[in-house]
């Protein structure tokens, strides 16, 4: 059956006893391949070497079938070599202490590549484990985990999830990795009303505090961003912040602690104002844009109204309908100048507060 189109993608060991030939020996292989949960790749045992001699066994183009079946011993040489590649990323660096490792990280701009090599090897851990072979490596592997395991926490807002990981790899992590160590180096930060407390507990130094506090502070954005323009402005302020850290570095902390406050206040205000998600996001914009010239709640009020009697359910997939509500808005902010001369807005200007407008009126309208 497996080798007349019957497809089982669990399939991941095959047991060749007998010669097989060319699209028959073609579609063997690739029976074990399929993509499954889990399963990384698809193991060929060969009992009567057929495998030494592939490309005569498969008469193809070589192109066609390159690295279409990998040794198992070349295979085993590619975990020290990815271990050697990974620890090399760390030369000089107190490996032993987590914190270190993962500043050197953040100084040197190295999450993207050490996440790569990473990835990497796991799925070469994962094929070649429960073979023997893996424990002279465990160390190092468990090493490099526990590297991963704290950096992911600490670019995250909650404690990473060990079902991300592959199956070996979750089981060393739950029988070796020392989360609260993790947890004591890279903590989770909730912004609430005794932020001020928990930004004392933070362990450390203080440029160990600021990291952290940075960290903690981009998660939570990230997650808001799209929420409401508030958030969009504090994550701007944030990289004002950072941007000037080397200038500044005496107040950076207490300016990380403001913006937490602010932080705090605009996640309070959110959740306890009797507002839609939407007409914060108006009267929000036009605080931020307008509010110098007075009456920003008028304006807001009346926008939103414009925006209230041309919505109804699935109004997002109409073009017409977007047209009209950007239209209204640049209408009602041209009678808003017009009746306060004192404001300085050009159509421009109403054009750019309509885009920004959209892609809240889009999402909470």
């Amino acid at each position: 059956m497996l080798l007349t189109g019957f497809d089982a993608p669990v399939e991941q060991v095959m047991y060749l006893d007998r010669p097989l030939r060319d699209h028959n020996l073609l579609q063997a292989i690739a029976r074990t391949n399929r993509p499954y949960k889990e399963k990384q790749c698809g193991i060929i045992v060969d009992y009567c070497g057929v495998l030494k001699h592939l490309e005569k066994a498969l008469n193809f183009n070589e192109d066609e079938i390159e690295n279409c079946l990998i040794d198992f011993d070349e295979l085993k040489q590619k975990l020290p070599d990815l271990i050697d590649e990974f620890k090399n990323l760390f030369a000089g660096v107190d490996t032993s202490n987590l914190w270190h490792c993962l500043k050197h990280i953040e100084s040197n701009k190295l999450e993207t590549q050490v996440k790569s090599v990473y990835k990497q090897m796991q799925t070469t851990y994962e094929t070649i484990a429960p073979d023997p072979f893996v424990l002279d490596y465990q160390p190092d592997y468990k090493w490099a985990t526990e590297i991963i395991v704290a950096l992911r926490q600490l670019e995250g807002n909650t404690q990473p999830n060990i079902a991300e990981y592959l199956a070996n790899t979750r089981k060393l992590i739950q029988e070796y990795i020392d989360i609260g160590k993790i947890n004591r180096t890279a903590p989770l930060f909730v912004v609430d009303d005794n932020y001020l407390r928990r930004i004392d507990e933070l362990p450390g130094d203080p440029e160990q505090c600021e990291t952290l506090l940075e960290k903690r502070l981009r998660a939570i954005l990230r997650v808001r961003l799209d929420r409401l323009p508030i958030y969009k402005t504090l994550m701007e302020r944030l990289n004002e912040i950072i941007d000037q850290k080397d200038q500044e570095t005496r107040d950076t902390l207490e300016r990380l602690k403001d913006l937490t406050g602010k932080l705090n206040k605009a996640i309070k205000q959110e959740e306890a104002i009797d507002q839609s998600r939407g007409e914060m996001a108006i009267r929000q914009l036009v605080a931020e844009k307008v509010v110098q010239y007075g009456k920003a709640d008028e304006l807001a009020s009346k926008i939103t109204d414009c925006i209230s009697e041309k919505v109804f359910p699935g109004w997002q997939s109409q073009s017409t309908v977007q047209a009209e509500i950007k239209r209204d808005i640049i209408l009602e902010l041209a009678k808003y100048a017009q009746a306060h001369p004192e404001v300085e807005l050009n159509p421009d200007d109403y054009s750019k507060f309509s885009r920004e407008a959209m892609k809240y009126v889009e999402k909470h309208f």
